[in-house]
């Protein structure tokens, strides 16, 4: 029998989740199965089971705490604020960002690209 658990492949597994399979593939191990064979059945790898437990320990997957540094092209807040203030005028505010962009650059101004207008709207 196969017990799917996993979606596409580095998908957070909440602890939770690692708990019911690490219950699981302990349950296969005291049946007799060797631990490969136990994480085929919850479709996981040995090396993945290895890295979730150590000293009999269920560890949390720590990437949503990890500190990461802000993109180098990050908007300064004046940026953002520009492109808040200009897609908010009347002229622009029913138009979409590539015709923005287009409209500002006719008047020789640049302010944002169109995919960054887009995030600001």
């Amino acid at each position: 029998m196969r017990f799917v658990v996993h979606g596409e492949k580095g998908r957070l597994t909440t602890l939770c989740e690692r708990r019911i399979i690490a219950d699981l593939i302990k349950e296969e191990r005291e049946n007799g199965a060797r631990l490969k064979q136990a994480c085929e059945v919850v479709e996981i790898t040995d090396r993945i089971y290895q890295r979730w437990v150590s000293d009999n320990k269920l560890k949390e997957d720590q990437r949503p705490y990890a500190d990461r540094p802000d993109p180098v092209n990050k908007l300064t807040k004046e940026e953002y604020n520009s492109v808040i203030k200009v897609t908010s005028l009347p002229q622009y505010a029913d138009l979409p960002p590539s015709q923005i962009v287009s409209a500002l650059a006719d008047k020789g101004i640049y302010i944002a690209s169109e995919s960054t207008m887009l995030c600001g709207m």
